[in-house]
């Protein structure tokens, strides 16, 4: 049997169905997809079962075209596993059913930001950002200033993290983003002052270890560089950052 004729198949049915079904049967599915949706979204992110999460979000989708959330998801879905076209495709369909969710464009920014494609990746942050709804425009702005820094856009990489501490002074990831800058750019006493605020604030993680031993090394602060190297090479032994410590040498 030609499987070609097989989906053009399927949606007919569906579509049949869909014009015979109940006011209550149409509320089930709605629900149905979303339940999937959010089971989607967990394989995906929780338990990163990449299929389960595409059987779950395509079954949200056929309960449900229009969920939002199973747009966003599978889009962030295709992403991962390098459908490109297909996730841009799904990741405007979850803005457009609900372009009041800042959360889409900024998953949609990063997106773009990782196709190199960085005018509109920040669009679609500054977007988000001007969302009055959205609660958390720091995740946004910070997403526009990391896209900028990889593509050696320094200033305006600086604009949108001072943008970002600014809109949040505590969120961490922006704390540790300003330090590793600052530390490029040769700044040492505000990327000292930044990772001190991450410090409060943060968790202890692979990168922040390496980035806190990179900044007292500079500072030349001996006893400072080897306790983060230390404990870096003890807690996260594996980990990508201890192995470039190991690859570039630890100074003494």
């Amino acid at each position: 049997m030609n499987t070609r004729l097989i989906l053009p198949l399927l949606l007919t049915l569906l579509a049949l169905q869909a014009c015979v079904s109940t006011p209550k049967e149409g509320e089930s599915r709605q629900k149905a997809a979303q339940y999937n949706a959010q089971l989607g979204l967990n394989y995906m992110n929780r338990q990163g079962d990449l299929e389960q999460a595409r059987i779950k979000l395509e079954r949200a989708l056929e309960q449900d075209d229009s969920n939002p959330l199973a747009h966003a998801a599978y889009a962030q879905l295709q992403a991962r596993v390098g459908n490109p076209q297909r996730a841009e495709r799904h990741f405007k369909k979850a803005i457009d059913l609900e372009p009041l969710n800042a959360a889409n464009n900024n998953a949609y920014g990063v997106f773009l930001c990782s196709r190199n494609r960085v005018d509109e990746a920040i669009e679609q942050f500054e977007t988000a950002v001007d969302n009055r709804y959205y609660k958390t425009p720091e995740q946004a702005l910070d997403n526009a200033g990391i896209c900028l820094l990889e593509a050696g856009r320094m200033a305006g990489a600086e604009a949108y993290l001072a943008r970002a501490v600014k809109a949040n002074p505590r969120y961490s990831p922006t704390l540790l983003n300003l330090t590793e800058l600052n530390l490029k750019a040769g700044r040492l006493t505000l990327a000292d002052a930044y990772y001190n605020r991450y410090e409060k604030v943060g968790k202890t993680s692979p990168r922040s270890l390496l980035l806190g031993y990179r900044v007292r090394n500079a500072q030349g602060d001996v006893a400072g560089a080897r306790s983060l190297s230390n404990t870096l090479l003890s807690r996260f032994p594996q980990s990508e950052e201890a192995g470039e410590l190991l690859t570039s040498g630890i100074d003494d």
